[in-house]
């Protein structure tokens, strides 16, 4: 925490804060990715298919869940997933990125997990009329990006080379 309030720099970190911030990068990369495979296993990503077929697909997984399971499902979410946020909102803060920037990053990141959390309720109470279902892809993208950001560019930074002054 002290890295946080004195306003340090990712590239200082001391060698053990790096390894175990990278790790933490390295599983969340993963965390994203299984994101990407868990999406397609109930929209179905074909050549084939059309947007209006995804949609479909999309809206008809959340209107078969019941509603106790989507409950479970979402709380254990709400409770993980600012976490996620967090630590990942730390670590860009410790980046060299301009504070606008990094203000930016976070609250689209914030939005994003918001509306991705309310998506599937959305879905459900809507039937997916109205373009509705389009929340949870629009979401989940932006929350994609913005995560991977929050990732990626602190990790680069710790191990990037030094300049020489």
């Amino acid at each position: 925490m002290r890295d946080f309030a004195s306003g340090g720099s990712a590239a200082a970190l001391s060698r053990p804060a790096k390894v175990l911030y990278t790790a933490f990068a390295f599983l969340n990369l993963c965390g994203l990715v299984s994101s990407v495979v868990l999406y397609d296993g109930f929209v179905d990503f074909d050549a084939r298919a059309t947007p209006s077929d995804l949609y479909r697909r999309l809206t008809a997984h959340y209107e078969t869940i019941d509603r106790r399971t989507l409950l479970e499902v979402t709380h254990a979410h709400l409770f993980s997933m600012p976490v996620l946020l967090l630590v990942s909102g730390h670590l860009v803060l410790l980046t060299s990125l301009s504070l606008r920037f990094k203000l930016t990053l976070i609250i689209i990141g914030v939005i994003a997990m918001t509306l991705h959390l309310l998506a599937p309720w959305v879905v459900r109470w809507s039937g997916g009329s109205g373009g509705a279902g389009l929340l949870y892809p629009i979401s989940g993208g932006l929350l994609f990006v913005s995560l991977a950001a929050m990732t990626c560019i602190p990790a680069w930074e710790m191990w990037r080379p030094r300049r020489r002054a």
